[in-house]
């Protein structure tokens, strides 16, 4: 079928970064939950580009895709596109976007305060905390934001998912309220 050539014409490609894929069964689920979520989203995806995407997305699981794709339909409007899958795995496995990763970045700037995020997150506040430090908060921003999706987009080429971190604070009570409820978010385990 259409689904199945279109991603093994692709799986040279995916098999030289050394990621795995749905099998062939796998792609034609794939490329008909494509078709039926634009659909669902009032677009009409021809059988082509429902393969090639189901070919990008073949390195992830199936049932993340399954939510991901229900999270899509549930949750956006307009076309489908690969970005809007992807923004939803990556809300599946603990990514925030860049806007949300500034903001709990900047709260790692009071030192009373602890911390929950990822080692994204901290590699980015890394390229930008000089200029912050600066008080260039506008050029520390845009850093950060070149940093964290330079960090993000290698992460999920390399289908590497961030890993939690904490940045302890000096305030011991705060502390243990921020760790049990990223424990109760289920961002720490």
């Amino acid at each position: 079928s259409a689904p199945v050539a279109a991603a093994k014409k692709a799986a040279p490609l995916l098999a030289s970064k050394g990621k795995t894929m749905l099998n062939d069964a796998g792609i034609v689920w794939l490329s008909n939950e494509l078709a039926a979520t634009a659909e669902a989203l009032g677009q009409t995806l021809s059988e082509n580009a429902a393969a090639m995407m189901a070919a990008d997305l073949s390195t992830f699981p199936k049932e993340q895709l399954r939510t991901a794709l229900s999270r899509t339909r549930m949750e956006c409007t307009g076309r489908l596109t690969l970005k809007l899958i992807l923004d939803q795995l990556d809300a599946l496995q603990g990514r925030l976007g860049v806007n949300e990763a500034w903001a709990l970045a900047l709260r790692s700037r009071d030192e009373q305060e602890t911390v929950v995020w990822t080692d994204e997150i901290e590699q980015a506040w890394v390229a930008a905390s000089s200029m912050a430090q600066g008080r260039d908060m506008v050029g520390a921003r845009m850093a950060f934001k070149d940093a964290y999706e330079r960090i993000t987009l290698q992460a999920r080429d390399t289908l590497k998912r961030p890993e939690p971190r904490i940045a302890v604070g000096w305030d011991a009570d705060r502390r243990l309220q921020v760790v049990v409820q990223a424990h109760q978010e289920g961002r720490l385990s």
